[in-house]
């Protein structure tokens, strides 16, 4: 059975031992931009272990150009963390110094707490400081570079890319791992975007199977299109993935996330390493799976109400063409009347030919009108449910 479906089985601790002791460890992205996230105990420890194994990082193409191309921006959203949480603490302060609300504190003991504030808050802006610094003066992008240097996988080509992208789309939508939760991704004005998970895989495989190597994978994406989950833990890499990379490259492939392979480091690579230091790093990947999924509600709901806003205004639309209709059908139905009476066999056909017409077509209103007011009922039901459950438009 293992040989048939070697996707559900852990290799053996010889196995693994092998991998780390002579594999090839692949960086993604994330991995790269949470150098930025991360305290200045923890980034030292992280990098001093990835020094370790310099000799046999390698880094895809696509990971680095997904680095290059979010650094500015995360270096961004670390400097509004410093603000947020500076102020968080100010208004605690502000809280405390209110004589109303803690009548119970004595003037030294609040004294006492609002000087610890004020020198939490003083290290919090030098720190700050120190990270908006980066922007001009990068120390971690110049870490990365002297640790990866020439380890950098090739682009691929135009025909490689258009390939891959074609078969995304049919992998995508047949949920065929990895990448296809990205499916809805803006495209930016990269029309790869999207698949980007999909080309580093490539890359991944086309670089095992050029060096002969097995591979080890770091990255700190928790999604289900890289993991098997059961009650909300991961198990293992996708079978899918496992199957897939053995089947092209007659290599075994490995995966972990940041804190795991910190962890699992320590031991292989016979390296001491903090345990703060690894609750930290599985700490900011539940604090950014937290602020990911947040971003994505937002999303999902300005896309329900741009629909709804859209629908509203085409419905609006269409009772403004139904009310000239009918007012033309009566019109002209007086006039089929008179002509009925008074008029020529060929003018009444034609009046009636007319109205019949325009009957028709206020039916054909009436249904899109049906329609739209039945999508605007289910759209405004959805903006009460999980913004997962939402299919994309």
């Amino acid at each position: 059975m293992k040989n048939k479906f070697p996707g559900h089985f852990k290799l053996s601790e010889a196995e693994i031992k092998k991998i780390w002791d002579e594999g090839i460890f692949v960086l993604d992205a994330n991995i790269l931009l949470n150098l930025y996230r991360y305290s200045d105990d923890t980034r030292t420890q992280f990098l001093k272990i990835l020094r370790l194994i310099k000799e046999r990082i390698w880094v895809p193409n696509q990971a680095a150009k997904e680095y290059l191309r979010n650094r500015l921006s995360v270096i961004g959203q670390q400097e509004k963390a410093y603000d947020q949480t500076i102020d968080a603490i100010r208004k605690i302060e502000g809280d405390f110094k209110s004589k109303r609300q803690h009548p119970f504190l004595s003037e030294k003991s609040l004294k006492g707490l609002c000087n610890s504030f004020d020198q939490v808050v003083k290290e919090l802006e030098k720190s700050k400081s120190s990270h908006t610094k980066l922007i001009a003066n990068d120390k971690i992008l110049n870490s990365i570079e002297k640790l990866v240097s020439e380890r950098v996988g090739d682009p691929f080509d135009c025909e490689k890319l258009e390939t891959i992208r074609k078969e995304g789309e049919k992998r995508y939508s047949s949920h065929i791992p990895p990448g296809y939760k990205d499916s809805s991704k803006s495209d930016d004005g990269d029309p790869y975007r999207k698949f980007g998970d999909l080309i580093i895989w490539k890359e991944v495989i086309e670089k095992a199977k050029l060096e002969k190597k097995d591979i080890i994978l770091i990255l700190d994406d928790n999604k289900e299109d890289w993991w098997l989950k059961f009650q909300g833990k991961n198990i293992s890499p996708r079978p899918e993935l496992i199957e897939e990379f053995m089947r092209e490259t007659k290599q075994k492939f490995q995966m972990y996330l940041a804190d795991r392979f910190l962890f699992y480091a320590a031991g292989y690579l016979k390296e001491q390493v903090s345990k703060p230091a690894i609750e930290e790093l599985k700490k900011l990947r539940e604090i950014e799976e937290v602020r990911q999924k947040a971003k994505k509600s937002i999303i999902y709901k300005r896309k329900l109400e741009n629909r709804v806003q859209m629908l509203r205004e085409e419905m609006g639309t269409l009772e403004t063409e139904l009310s000239m209709i009918r007012e033309h059908r009566r019109i002209l139905e007086k006039n089929t009347k008179h002509f009925y009476e008074f008029g020529s066999s060929d003018d009444f056909k034609s009046s009636k030919k007319h109205s019949m017409m325009l009957q028709e077509k206020e039916m054909e209103l009436h249904d899109q009108m049906r329609r739209i007011m039945s999508e605007l009922t289910k759209l405004e039901d959805m903006n009460q449910i999980e913004p997962t459950t939402i299919k994309p438009f």
